[in-house]
């Protein structure tokens, strides 16, 4: 009787938490507008009594949530989640009245802004935005100014009138709960039905939904608010033929919200109408590249003239006439023609030209790396043969060649979803007639071979609860022993070796900035790095390779041992394709006998039979997003005197599983949490200066307070605001690094790009990429200093060591010490199973790393020491530095506490250094530039050490860059460098810059 009393009772008391919630909610919203209007306000009146007025401001908030699911062969690959909210300004300054007005905007700037309500925060980014703008517009007022005193340029007057603001009623967010579930059901069920149309194909798909509110404020106290959700369904599958060469298809279906898409037998429709237009392409004649009379129509015409849009001028097409916002693109024709006629004329063109065919383009797909694909292509003959269905391996440049070459245009539009461009918030509904081009250029696209292996193990009797590390075993064995016989069976060079990274992991991102929340991002993920080793020890397809990457592919989120066996199987079907590739280039590089001479030996990996797992602490995502808002809010105080300042925390929490064939087979833990904090600010005379700091730790129980450390970068990077440049035209003489200028000296020469402690192979022309490959036992660095990799501990000074490791990537015991560099001396590399000039065993430094928020094997260090002979105290080594500095006729000696990585070439830049007066020792900020890029020399001049040591945990960037990693939080392999905390060199180059 109590329950059933009790039950009435709770369900009224959750309906009343959700009614106030709710009402909270909108109280909320309003009130965030209210507050954002009134600092509008402020702001407006502040700037109107400068000496250049602000004239009009208009301020755009946009706040989007984002949701991507995919699928692929009915397992789930990919579940991200991302919510931001944005900041945009536009202004006038001058006199309205007389137009004489100059326009400042912050486009181009991606500004974020907190996702909660937290005003202060709010305020603080809301004013220095609009003063970096005004700064700008200012600038360009004035100089505009000066240019028409000197030119005696007379603008008449224009006079803008005032717009007129409709305010809207504030409401909640018009978004839709989605649910993940119901998406990934469908998903799943749509990229299975792929399954069934043979094992040559691969099918995908994916529901991108974001729900988009946006409020545009105005000076005048107006707010105009608008919503928009959006849903993009993309099918998408790729048909490998009997020569090995692949057809891809894709269909992009648009809806307001998931729940509007069409029904599931609907699209299982389109699937299987894109299968049987994938099997007539298949068995189709390949187009051929030139230049040819076009016809495009349908979806096309629609793609083609929307991608080409940004190129056109007003005059280059008068037959269509354009309409274009946010999400619409349409063109109108103001002549139209029956498509019948166009056929007709394109047969007539085709006469005229005396070309022996044309083309007829139903559909396209838009690629970045290719331009515009057919997918529907007929070629058109002049004469009554009838059309023919051609593959398309050609592809159309979108440019404004296309507007120019229209000569007719159809009666009927069509419509298509283009791909969202960079800087393109919505997806765009694209409307065009069919348009005929009297001459347009086709190129080739270059179609990869695939190496064709039998079917990959089907097993429904594996049980789909079972762990990921079960799972993984069982696949990649039975892919293993699939992959050797079936190779066995191909007239190809043999693989002797196959390997196998999985990766079972989550990233967090999480970034702030003055105590509020900008952006949350999480990400399961799962993937295989496979490396496969064709001919032998002796000579196989890395050898005489500067590069040793291997491809890392999605898998499957669940556990479905078929979808995972076929990621595997593809993964090494591509990788086996590469090594072929690889082997037959290089095989012809050298002779039989340079071959035969060509002798490495690849070490003993440690030959497990089981993993042996780590257990993994899961991440308490709501504790780091409280942490990060505390720490972002230390700049706070000094918010005023910055530009710019944030924390952004990254996390990235995995298991790595590797199974080789030889058999080797081990499990690590591999997890990093980095905390960044970082802060910029311009000096009076316009220097940019800009700090980064961060600490990486292993997991949450390291984490801590760093209160303090943020605080004293605001405070120190005020200070060098307002330091003077250095007096000298130019110093050229000793010089002291300290704290971090030392550990990021040392990871730039010891490991970096150039010459460096890692073993590398020569590349095709058997020139050697590092220099210090031929430099055993010969003098690398100042005989002062020492230089090992230890791995006897896995802390030093009561701080974590992240480099620290038992067993390498490649399975292989790490040595407990290795000695590097004696006395300047080089005696050893860090080398992997892979020999090179110099090593030819593995002394265990083939290292799981980092890439695109991928797990990867890269050769790096672990734990690198470096010590110094005849070190001495700080107070006797900033004599000996005076000392050096007087004898060498100066008045002044330097310190750099911090260097910052500026360009491509991540050169070295001092952004925190000292001028230290001879006579007595004073030392004074001072703002000032090297020019020396000489970084393999500096460890040559090093005369002196100091006896006190740090250490720093760091992601080093692998040896193989890619440039694509700077957009990711997380890239490189973890490294701690335990070293001097201060060091002398006796000649240093400076200059005080511009």
């Amino acid at each position: 009787m109590r329950k059933l009393i009790l039950l009435p009772c709770l369900l009224l008391c959750c309906l009343l938490l959700v009614t106030n919630g709710r009402a909270q909610s909108l109280a909320d919203e309003k009130s965030f507008v209210s507050d954002i209007q009134k600092e509008i306000q402020h702001q407006y009146q502040q700037f109107r009594n400068r000496e250049v007025p602000i004239c009009s401001l208009a301020v755009h908030i946009e706040t989007t949530d984002d949701y991507l699911i995919e699928s692929s062969m009915g397992s789930l690959m990919s579940n991200l989640h991302h919510n931001q909210r944005t900041l945009s300004i536009n202004m006038l300054v001058g006199d309205l009245q007389k137009g004489d007005i100059t326009a400042g905007s912050s486009t181009g700037k991606t500004i974020l802004l907190p996702l909660d309500y937290n005003i202060q925060a709010f305020s603080h980014i809301l004013s220095r935005e609009i003063q970096n703008v005004y700064d700008l517009a200012e600038k360009d007022f004035l100089d505009r100014k000066d240019r028409e005193r000197v030119e005696k340029r007379l603008f008449e007057p224009k006079i803008y009138p005032e717009e007129d603001f409709i305010e809207d009623e504030i409401t909640l967010p018009k978004n839709a709960d989605i649910s993940t579930e119901s998406c990934i059901s469908l998903l799943n069920e749509c990229s299975a039905l792929w399954n069934t149309f043979g094992n040559n194909i691969q099918g995908n798909a994916s529901i991108h939904y974001a729900c988009v509110r946006w409020y545009d404020f105005h000076d005048n106290g107006s707010v105009v608010t608008n919503d928009m959700n959006y849903t993009t369904l993309t099918l998408s599958a790729i048909l490998t033929d009997k020569d090995g060469k692949r057809i891809p298809i894709e269909k992009i279906i648009l809806s307001e919200y998931p729940a509007d898409l069409p029904e599931k037998n609907l699209i299982l429709q389109e699937e299987t109408a894109m299968f049987e237009q994938l099997q007539l392409l298949a068995d189709a004649p390949a187009a051929t590249a030139g230049f040819f009379p076009v016809l495009l129509s349908n979806q096309a015409a629609a793609i083609a003239l929307y991608t080409s849009r940004t190129t056109i001028t007003p005059d280059i097409c008068k037959l269509l006439t354009v309409k274009e916002d946010a999400s619409h693109f349409s063109t109108i024709a103001t002549s139209k023609q029956k498509e019948d006629y166009l056929v007709q004329r394109l047969k007539q063109t085709l006469k005229n030209q005396k070309k022996d065919y044309g083309y007829w383009v139903k559909s396209v797909r838009h690629s970045d790396k290719d331009g515009l694909v057919p997918q529907e292509l007929y070629r058109i003959y002049p004469d009554e043969r009838a059309n023919e269905l051609v593959r398309g391996n050609v592809a159309i440049e979108p440019s404004a060649q296309i507007w120019a070459q229209i000569s007719a245009c159809g009666n009927l539009s069509d419509c298509a979803i283009a791909a969202n461009e960079h800087n393109q918030a919505f997806p765009v509904v694209c409307c065009a007639p069919s348009v005929l081009c009297d001459m347009l250029y086709f190129h080739e696209v270059p179609q990869p071979s695939e190496v064709s292996l039998l079917t990959p193990f089907q097993n429904d009797n594996i049980n789909t609860e079972q762990p990921f590390s079960s799972l993984v075993t069982q696949v990649a064995q039975s892919e293993i022993s699939t992959f050797f016989e079936d190779t066995n069976l191909l007239d190809f060079p043999k693989p002797y070796d196959v390997e196998y990274l999985f990766t079972d992991a989550v990233t967090y991102s999480i970034q702030s900035s003055l105590g509020g929340t900008l952006a949350i991002d999480e990400n399961p993920m799962r993937s295989v790095s496979t490396r496969v080793l064709v001919g032998s020890d002796k000579f196989n397809n890395e050898h005489l390779s500067a590069s040793q990457k291997t491809p890392s592919y999605n898998l499957p989120l669940d556990n479905n041992p078929a979808n995972m066996a076929h990621a595997l199987h593809r993964a090494t079907d591509n990788a086996y394709r590469q090594a072929l590739l690889d082997y037959s280039q290089k095989e012809r590089l050298l002779s039989p006998e340079q071959q035969k001479n060509w002798l490495p030996d690849r070490s003993e990996a440690k030959r497990q039979s089981h993993f042996y797992e780590e257990a993994v602490n899961p991440i308490n995502l709501s504790q780091l997003q409280t942490l990060a808002n505390h720490l972002s809010a230390q700049f706070t105080p000094k918010a005023n005197e910055l530009l710019a300042s944030g924390v952004d925390i990254s996390v990235f929490q995995s298991t790595a599983y590797f199974i080789s064939a030889q058999p080797v087979q081990y499990a690590q833990s591999f997890n990093i949490i980095q905390i960044k904090w970082f802060a910029e600010t311009v000096t009076d005379d316009g220097d940019t200066l800009k700090d980064c700091s961060f600490r990486i730790f292993r997991n949450m129980d390291e984490i801590t307070d760093l209160g303090d450390e943020i605080t004293a970068m605001a405070e120190r990077l005020v200070t060098f605001k307002y330091a003077a440049r250095m007096s000298e035209g130019y110093y050229e003489g000793p010089i002291l690094l300290s704290n971090e200028a030392v550990s990021t000296l040392l990871a730039h020469t010891l490991l970096g790009s150039g010459s460096s402690l890692i073993a590398t192979h020569a590349d095709a022309n058997c020139s050697l990429n590092n220099g210090w490959e031929l430099m055993k036992n010969k003098r690398v660095t100042s005989p002062i200093l020492n230089v090992s990799a230890h791995y006897d501990k896995s802390e030093y000074q009561n701080t974590p060591l992240i480099g620290y490791y038992s067993v390498d990537a490649e399975g292989v015991p790490v040595m407990r010490e290795t000695e590097l560099i004696h006395e300047g001396v080089l005696t050893d590399m860090l080398s992997s199973r892979s020999p090179s000039h110099m090593v030819k065993y593995s002394n265990g430094h083939r290292r799981l790393a980092l890439r695109n928020n991928k797990l990867v094997a890269s050769t790096g260090a672990g734990i690198l020491q470096v010590d110094g002979s005849h070190a001495l105290n700080e107070d006797a080594l900033l004599k000996d530095l005076l000392k050096q500095a007087k004898a060498a006729g100066w008045k002044y000696a330097y310190q750099i506490v911090k260097f910052t990585e500026k360009g491509k070439e991540s050169n070295l830049y001092p952004i925190y250094a000292y001028c230290i007066k001879v006579s007595n020792g004073k030392r004074t900020p001072v703002r000032l530039t090297t020019t020396e890029r000489t970084y393999d020399e500096w460890l040559l001049r090093v005369t002196g050490v100091s006896s006190e040591k740090m250490v720093r945990n760091m992601l080093v960037p692998e040896q193989e860059r890619e440039p694509n990693t700077l957009k990711f939080h997380l890239n490189g392999i973890p490294t701690s460098i335990i070293a001097p905390t201060h060091i002398i060199l006796n000649r240093f180059f400076l200059t005080p810059g511009k």
